[in-house]
C-alpha cells in the first residue's frame, strides 16, 4: 500500500515512529519486500539507521534475513551502516551468514562491509558460515579477507565446528581455503584431527588425507586415538592404525590407547588394538597394565578378553610398581566378582 503511505507521510505522520512491539515502518517493509515503500519511506525522512527497540535489528540485518537482496542493495547504496549492530552485537553481514543468504553477502562486501568484524561473543562472518554449513559462504568470505584462523568458544576454529557439526562439504572448502588450520589447536588442546576422532569418520578420512600429524598430543598427552578409544570410535580406530598411528603413545601418566580402551570397556576397540599389533602388556606410569585397570574397574568381561587374546602374554599375577598383584587391585576395591574369576583361574590368593 505504498500510496495510502505516501498520503499518510504528506499530512504528517512520523516515519520513524514505533509499534507496539517497537518496530519502526522501515523495518515492516524491509522484511515484507516492499521495495516502493521502503524509498518512499527514505526519500520522506525515516532514519536509514532506526533500529528495534527489543533486539536493535537494523533495515540491513532485516532485509538480509528475509533474503530481499534489492532492498538490502538500495539501503546499502543511500547511506545505510554497513557495521551497525543489533544488542548481541551482530552485524549484517554476520546476518547473510547466519541465513545462509549469499547473493546479500556479496551485495554487502562489494559495498566494502568490514569482513573482519565480530560480535561480543567473537563470532565473525566466516565462522558462522562453518556453523550455518555454507561452503559457497565459506570460500567467500576467505577470498575477501576472512581471518580464518579466528576462533570462538573454547578456541575453536571453523575446521573444529565443521567437524562437529558433521557437515562433510564446508570440511573440504575450510580446508581448500587455508589448510593450516589442520593443526591448529583449540583451547584444550584438541587439534581438528583429535575432534575428528571423537566421532567424524570422514573428518578423520579426510584430514589424514591432508597429512594431519597422526600422533599430535593434546596438553594430557593423548593422541587422536586415544581418544577415539576412549570413545568407543571404531571406525575412527581404524582409520587411524591404518594409516599409521602409533599403537602404544603413551599420554602423560603412561595410559596408552589400550588403556583409553580398556577404562570404557569397548571390547571391540580393544581386540581391534591387540589384533593390530599393541602391546597387550603397555604399562603406565603406575605400573598398571590394562588387565590391572580392568581388574580395578570390576570389568570381568574385559579381563576375560584379554586372556582370551593374549593368552600367554598375560601374567595374571603381575604386579604394578608398589608391588600389588591383580587380585589385591580387586580386594581394595571391592570387586568380589573378579576375585572370583581370579581365583578360578589359578591366580595366587597368597
Amino acid at each position: 500500500h505504498a500510496g495510502v503511505v505516501e498520503v499518510l507521510l504528506d499530512r504528517g505522520a512520523n516515519p520513524n515512529a514505533y509499534d507496539g512491539v517497537g518496530r519502526p515502518p522501515l523495518l515492516l517493509a524491509a522484511a515484507n519486500g516492499e521495495l516502493e515503500i521502503v524509498k518512499l519511506l527514505i526519500r520522506k525522512g525515516a532514519n536509514i539507521n532506526i533500529r528495534t527497540k527489543e533486539d536493535g535489528y537494523g533495515a540491513l540485518q532485516i532485509a538480509t534475513s528475509a533474503g530481499n537482496s534489492e532492498i538490502l542493495a538500495f539501503l546499502a547504496d543511500s547511506g545505510a551502516d554497513l557495521d551497525l549492530r543489533d544488542n548481541e552485537g551482530a552485524f549484517p553481514l554476520i546476518q547473510a551468514a547466519a541465513s545462509a543468504k549469499e547473493s546479500c553477502a556479496r551485495i554487502l562486501l562489494d559495498r566494502r562491509a568490514p569482513i573482519l568484524s565480530s560480535t561480543k561473543s567473537k563470532n565473525t562472518a566466516y565462522l558462522e558460515s562453518a556453523r550455518t554449513g555454507t561452503p559457497e559462504l565459506v570460500k567467500l568470505f576467505a577470498e575477501r579477507g576472512a581471518n580464518t584462523k579466528g576462533t570462538i568458544g573454547q578456541g575453536s576454529t571453523a575446521l573444529h565446528i565443521a567437524i562437529e557439526l558433521k557437515n562433510d562439504k564446508v570440511i573440504d572448502a575450510i580446508i581448500d581455503t587455508d589448510a593450516a588450520l589442520i593443526e591448529l589447536a583449540d583451547d584444550v588442546s584438541w587439534t581438528p584431527l583429535h575432534r575428528a576422532a571423537s566421532g567424524n569418520p570422514f573428518a578423520t578420512k579426510r584430514l589424514i588425507a591432508r597429512g594431519a600429524v597422526l600422533d599430535s598430543r593434546m596438553s594430557t598427552g593423548a593422541t587422536p586415538l586415544a581418544i577415539a578409544c576412549r570413545d568407543n570410535r571404531l571406525e575412527e580406530v581404524e582409520l587411524l592404525i591404518k594409516a599409521g598411528a602409533s599403537l602404544d603413545s603413551s599420554d602423560n601418566f603412561g595410559w596408552g590407547p589400550i588403556h583409553y580402551a580398556t577404562s570404557k570397556s569397548n571390547s571391540d576397540v580393544l581386540r581391534m588394538l591387540v589384533l593390530h599389533g599393541a602391546n597387550i602388556n603397555l604399562q603406565a606410569k603406575t605400573g598398571f597394565s590394562a588387565f590391572h585397570m580392568a581388574a580395578e574397574y570390576g570389568f570381568v568381561d574385559m579381563m576375560s578378553l584379554l586372556l582370551e587374546i593374549g593368552g600367554d602374554a598375560i601374567d595374571i599375577d603381575g604386579k604394578t610398581k608398589d608391588g600389588h598383584t591383580t587380585i589385591h587391585i580387586a580386594a581394595t576395591h571391592g570387586k568380589s566378582d573378579v576375585i572370583s574369576f581370579l581365583v578360578a583361574r589359578g591366580a595366587n590368593v597368597n
